[in-house]
């Protein structure tokens, strides 16, 4: 039993309907070494089994250089990383995906394509491979309270776009105007994925620094960015919990920023 419900391994059967949103990948590499920008591998996983199921389905999440929107996030929990100047050792081999979206269609398209790649050697660099070994199904749950402490599966980014300039500035809850920049991003979000029932939601959303999280920087694409990791509580109406915990809060959450989890509820 995980917080989240009962995990119950897969049986290599299909997914159809609203039977899970979040799932656990279960990967092997045969040498315990990574890139430090290692997000980029996943994202490039995913669009590589969409593309051997249907090359359609690619093309509906991935055009253009990325532009398109997708409500989902996932995180990579690394086996005792050890970070050096090019890449991370690994105690072990194994690698965990987690995967949590907010749409049906999303979760249908991914997990029937990914459901393919098992077993198959995804080539890395210096003849490493990655090869997922196991999917686990891992049961929603509801949420009822609208005050819940929450911990960063992956780092929050939260995006501060300066048209005159066309620069990109990443603040965290440490700086001024971080509930503003926050329900600023929430909005685009929820615009841009054409959720207009969450719309009114956002301006009483609060984001609380409670002394447990810290910011960190984070190598994506060749650049480092400003993100922030630990806990901290957030309060909205039930639905808009319910969103930030399946596709996650900020920017670049299909890229591996954003997810969050549980860790406890106001009574």
């Amino acid at each position: 039993m995980s917080r989240y419900g009962v995990i119950i391994k897969n049986e290599r059967s299909e997914m159809k309907g609203d039977e899970v949103l979040r799932l656990k990948f279960e990967f092997i590499l045969t040498k315990n070494q990574l890139p430090l920008d290692y997000r980029r591998i996943f994202i490039s996983f995913f669009k590589k089994a969409l593309e051997n199921n249907d090359k359609n389905s690619k093309e509906k999440y991935y055009h253009n250089a990325d532009p398109i929107k997708k409500a989902f996030t996932f995180s990579v929990l690394l086996d005792k990383p050890k970070f050096y100047k090019d890449y991370i050792e690994l105690q072990g081999n194994k690698v965990i995906l987690n995967f949590s979206t907010y749409s049906y269609e999303i979760g249908i398209d991914y997990y029937n394509s990914i459901l393919k790649m098992l077993n198959y050697a995804y080539p890395l660099k210096n003849e490493n491979y990655l090869i997922l070994k196991n999917i686990v199904h891992i049961k929603d749950i509801n949420i009822k309270q609208d005050t819940i402490l929450i911990k960063t599966l992956s780092p929050i980014l939260i995006r501060k776009h300066d048209r005159n300039s066309n620069f990109d500035a990443y603040i965290t809850p440490f700086q001024e105007n971080f509930t503003e920049e926050i329900r600023k991003n929430l909005k685009f979000n929820i615009e841009k994925l054409g959720l207009n029932n969450l719309k009114e939601e956002v301006d009483s959303f609060e984001f609380i620094d409670i002394g447990k999280g810290k910011e960190v920087k984070v190598l994506f694409y060749n650049h480092k960015i400003l993100g922030s990791i630990g806990q901290y509580l957030i309060k909205g109406s039930p639905k808009l919990l319910d969103f930030i915990l399946k596709a996650g809060i900020g920017s670049r959450t299909s890229s591996g920023f954003g997810m969050v989890e549980i860790e406890g509820v106001s009574k």
